[in-house]
């Protein structure tokens, strides 16, 4: 006899897709149905001569990745790896499609052509950070489209978005042929579906073209003094909401993919400098010299947020610190995975105690010079013990040498001189203190802002954080008030910094920081998270 199996399978109702999807990775309908699991998949027998095996999808599912696999095959159009033809399988041929750029279908080929003609750049990325069906041939997508503009600083576009997605039911013969999950030497032909075809477009951009000419596209004074040694950043485009009221505005921070480089210790004694990326977060590596030198990327700001809370299991009072780096979107394909499952990575670094003792050993051996007088309380190392010492590299020193008190701040407190340690207090502070780091997905947030220009202390962000306070946005019916943060018990304040610049290699990963030589017109912005106020 032959044998007739037939299949069925009933996949859940998704009506939400939450997590973000790089488009380079996603696989088109029919890899999605050759991937199905037909391990629980019930079996029936007949005599038949020809094998069928029917999948049921919920018209939601079918909704959702009918856009995700339109969008993919989209970016292969901007990117000239696809022809503008290949968006005929996804589209009607009345198909609207409407955006600040274009008005009709037609026109929409026809600008895809000439996009990707133009930039002739294989860097055109689209992430989509979410997408739901809004009804019941709608489907509603977040995105963000990127790619470089050909001017000699290379400008990077970033334009975040939202699009409406019409579908209409056609009908199509095509049939798929699977390996056989039970008989060796057959294949299973896969009955498709009604195919959804897309009627009309809707992008709605959070950015103007104003915007993107005049603001993303120029590059800053500085990018032209520093254009021979580095490349010019990209920067999330960052909206201002209403008008300034004194020296405090409203920002919207845009979605946007980050590494974050986390330390945790004890609030009794200081920990990194705030003003400077810690060098245990510079994890990626990056060769800078000729003739091997390697390619990397750079991006702006480097937002620092701190704050103090009490542990729950010992009820000390510990500080809690971290630095936010925007990671390139050209390089977000290469982390998104890691940025989905947002887990933390411990950073391991030499201990410092042991690093002194061991260097300590070794001097004793050769004729030391180390200042033991004073043993049992503290020792005294000399700055080349100290070079040794540090498990930082010398990047972090290029803080700004115009700037010495921030030197001596990234150096404990010397200026590359003798540098007293009290063992017991540094064994005490690295038990409690821990390194990670982890790809996260920022959400959309709103902040509000202070600009200081030149060098920033303590005192003066105490003033920001004042005036802040103080201003009519977080006073009742303002609209806003300062976000908390879970268990911290005060409020976690951010830094922008606006002249460090964050270098990442080719794989997404942080290698350097760059610290720019901007003297007193430096911009570094105080900010407090906000949300919106309830009545």
């Amino acid at each position: 006899h032959k044998i007739r199996p037939t299949f069925r399978m009933r996949t859940a109702t998704t009506d939400t897709v939450d997590n973000p999807i790089t488009l380079t990775s996603i696989p088109q309908i029919e890899n999605s149905k050759n991937q199905a699991d037909l391990s629980s998949v019930d079996l029936k027998y007949d005599n038949n001569s020809d094998y069928h095996f029917d999948t049921v999808l919920s018209k939601d599912d079918i909704l959702l990745r009918q856009s995700l696999s339109f969008i993919s095959s989209l970016q292969d159009v901007l990117n000239k790896k696809r022809s503008a033809q290949i968006l005929e399988n996804y589209i009607t041929s009345s198909c609207t499609w409407i955006n600040p750029f274009i008005a009709s279908g037609s026109d929409a080929r026809e600008g895809l052509e000439k996009f990707s003609n133009f930039f002739n750049s294989n860097a055109s990325n689209i992430i989509v950070f979410n997408q739901r069906v809004v009804t019941t041939d709608t489907v509603e997508v977040t995105y963000q489209l990127s790619f470089w503009y050909p001017l000699p600083w290379r400008p990077r576009i970033i334009i975040p978005a939202k699009a409406l997605l019409k579908f209409s039911p056609t009908t199509s013969s095509d049939v798929t042929y699977v390996p056989s999950p039970t008989l060796e030497d057959h294949n299973i032909a896969i009955q498709s579906q009604p195919i959804l075809k897309i009627t009309s477009i809707l992008e709605q951009w959070e950015v103007s073209p104003s915007d993107i000419f005049f603001r993303q596209m120029p590059p800053r004074w500085w990018d032209f003094w520093h254009g021979f040694c580095s490349p010019t950043p990209e920067y999330p485009p960052i909206r201002q909401l209403g008008q300034k009221m004194g020296a405090v505005r409203v920002l919207e921070l845009p979605q946007s993919l980050n590494v974050e480089i986390q330390w945790t210790g004890s609030s009794k004694y200081p920990g990194p400098p705030l003003l400077a990326v810690p060098g245990f977060g510079l994890f990626g590596s990056l060769k800078m010299a000729r003739p091997n030198r390697e390619p990397y990327q750079t991006s702006l700001p480097v937002e620092v947020r701190s704050g103090r809370f009490t542990c729950p299991t010992t009820g000390e009072d510990m500080k809690r610190s971290s630095w936010l780096l925007h990671v390139p979107t050209a390089l977000q394909s290469q982390v998104m995975q890691a940025a989905l499952s947002s887990q933390s990575q411990p950073i391991y670094t030499e201990s410092l105690l042991e690093a002194y003792e061991k260097e300590s050993r070794n001097e004793d051996k050769t004729g030391s010079n180390i200042d033991v007088s004073n043993a049992g309380a503290a020792t005294s190392i000399t700055p080349a013990i100290a070079e040794e010492v540090d498990e930082v590299d010398e990047v972090d020193y290029q803080v700004g040498y115009e700037n010495l008190s921030i030197m001596r701040g990234v150096t404990g407190g010397a200026l590359r001189g003798r540098v007293n340690v009290d063992k017991d207090s540094l064994r005490e502070f690295e038990a409690k203190e821990r390194k990670a780091y982890r790809y996260t997905l920022q959400p959309k947030r709103k902040i509000a802002a202070v600009d200081l220009q030149g060098d920033v202390d303590a005192e003066r962000i105490a003033k920001a954080l004042s005036t802040i306070r103080s201003s009519g946005y977080l006073q009742k019916g303002g609209g806003y008030r300062v976000k908390q943060e879970g268990n911290e018990e005060e409020t976690v304040f951010g830094l922008q910094l606006w002249g460090t610049k964050a270098c990442f290699n080719l794989k997404g990963q942080p290698a350097m920081a760059i610290y720019e030589m901007q003297y007193d017109y430096r911009v570094t912005t105080v900010f407090l998270e906000l949300e919106d106020q309830k009545d």
